[in-house]
Parts: structure tokens; C-alpha cells; sequence
């Protein structure tokens, strides 16, 4: 399954350099059992940076992420396995942050450097700067910051004194976990992103097909839950 997942991400990373749908990325590896992006990859690092802009500019500035799309948006794709090759737990999110202009940079400026262009707007005495400053960032940017993350965990109800569906969908706030009925491999995950925020539709069907078991209790089943396709 492992070759599996590299090969769909690497043939949907294709489509969308040759799309012009990102500005960045970062090649899948595997790494002890998991499939990633190539770096090192602890998330752990960053469970405590609650703020999201802070977390954004932490992930570009450290390369943790498989793609950086044309509005600054950034994506990351996390699987992992157990010894015998089966899936362990997965972690695929999203983080909007539509702060560029129709992927243009200012011309020598890397994503990090925009963003911290505008940062040093703040701290100028010109006050015109400054009204500025509060336009971009609070105004016209900060009101679209949110994420979106598919997790997978078959053990998380046991960590948790709460309920926690083993596979669920969680909204811009960590509490809210939404059941999902299976796992997703990448293609799915990556063409509801794109297709729900951008309006664009993945142009060859990969048919990757996990096998993913139903992952949904009877009790979640009576509430609202999301289904995904196996």
C-alpha cells in the first residue's frame, strides 16, 4: 500500500505542476513506516503553536508541507504503517490561507518573504503604511485563515477520555470531530480540497483503490457523519 500512495501522489503532483495549481512542493518519502514530505517531518514540534499564522509561516519556513497552491494555501499528506504494511493512522490537512493574488510574488520574494514584508509595514511610522497593513492582513486575509483535516486513528478513542471517532473530519477548531466512515487515500482527499475551494476537478481519475475498512461506529452512524468512498 505504501507504493501505492507514493505513486498517487507523485502522479497527482504532476498534474498539478503541469497545471499551474502550486507554487511549491516537496516530494513524498517514506520515512520509518510513514509516507511524507521530504523533511523531517515531527509534527509533534507544533502541537503547541495554537495561533494559525504563526503555525503557517513555522511549516513554510521548515519546508513541512507536499504543497504550497497559488493563493499561499498550503497542504500536507501524512500515512502511516504498521511492520506488516498495513495503515496505522493518517493525517491529511489543509491550511487556507488565500493571501496571494492569483500566485503572483513579488519578484524576488520568496512566500515567507512576502509575508514578512508586510509584517515590517506594522512597525513604520507612516500611518498610511500602517492602515495598510490592517487592510491586507485583517481585513482582506486574516478573515479567510482556517483549516480542514481528515485523521485516522483506530486507537485515538483509547488516548482520549472523550469520544473520538476513529476516523473524523475536524473543522478550525480541535474539538470539533466530525465521523468519517473510512480513511481517504490522497486522491480522494486532494480532489474534495480542490474541487470545493477552487473549483477544479482532477483530470485523470488515478482509480488507486485502498482497502479500507469501514471505520464508523453504529452510535456515529445515528448522528451526522461524513461519507467517504473506499
Amino acid at each position: 500500500m505504501i507504493k501505492k500512495i507514493i505513486k498517487a501522489i507523485n502522479a497527482i503532483t504532476d498534474e498539478l505542476i503541469g497545471n499551474n495549481v502550486i507554487i511549491a512542493f516537496n516530494p513524498p518519502s517514506v520515512k520509518l513506516n510513514s509516507v511524507t514530505w521530504n523533511s523531517g517531518c515531527k509534527l509533534s514540534d507544533y502541537f503547541g503553536i495554537n495561533n494559525l499564522y504563526e503555525l503557517y509561516k513555522q511549516f513554510v519556513k521548515n519546508n513541512e508541507y507536499n504543497f504550497i497552491l497559488n493563493d499561499g494555501s498550503l497542504i500536507q499528506l501524512f500515512y502511516e504503517f504498521d511492520a506488516a504494511g498495513e495503515l496505522k493512522s493518517h493525517r491529511l490537512y489543509f491550511l487556507h490561507f488565500p493571501f496571494l493574488s492569483d500566485g503572483i510574488l513579488i519578484e524576488g520574494y520568496g512566500v515567507l518573504d512576502y509575508l514578512e514584508s508586510w509584517e515590517d509595514i506594522k512597525y513604520l511610522n507612516n500611518t498610511y503604511e500602517s492602515e495598510e497593513y490592517d487592510v491586507f492582513f485583517i481585513i482582506n486575509k486574516f478573515k479567510s485563515i482556517g483549516f480542514i483535516r481528515f485523521d485516522y486513528d483506530p486507537v485515538a478513542n483509547l488516548k482520549s477520555p472523550d469520544d473520538h471517532p476513529k476516523c473524523h473530519l475536524t473543522i478550525n477548531q480541535e474539538a470539533v470531530r466530525i465521523p468519517v466512515t473510512n480513511p481517504m487515500n490522497p486522491e480522494d482527499f486532494l480532489a474534495f480540497i480542490l474541487t470545493h475551494y477552487y473549483s477544479y476537478d482532477l483530470k485523470i481519475k488515478y482509480n488507486f483503490n485502498m482497502p479500507f475498512n469501514d471505520s464508523i461506529s453504529d452510535k456515529e452512524k445515528s448522528l451526522m457523519y461524513f461519507s467517504s468512498k473506499v
